[in-house]
């Protein structure tokens, strides 16, 4: 993990600084708490530049999340009673394993 006397902050401020609400496509963006304003590596690939998401990548993340909040609406109590159960279920069984 390395020492504390070897900690170079001014070698990871760009990676500290690169938060959704400091990054201008993210920082008015109703999704951004949902992709974190995408991964590094793929933003660099798409736009040149790892604090730039891809505007497809966004319009994704948007219409997903869209569809999701749209289809949480339309359950039923029973029916989001059951999901809730389910991912409560999930985590019970996670913190089960060796």
């Amino acid at each position: 993990m390395g020492e504390l006397g070897s900690y170079h902050s001014e070698s990871l401020n760009d990676y500290h600084r690169a938060v959704v609400e400091n990054l201008p496509e993210c920082r008015t963006c109703w999704a951004r708490y949902f992709c974190g304003g995408g991964c590094f590596y793929e933003n660099l690939a798409r736009t040149g530049d790892m604090h730039r998401p891809d505007p497809l990548f966004c319009a994704e993340v948007r219409t997903v999340t869209e569809d999701l909040v749209a289809g949480w609406g339309r359950l039923s109590d029973g029916d989001r009673a059951y999901v809730r159960e389910r991912i409560g279920q999930s985590d019970r069984d996670l913190d089960r394993r060796p």
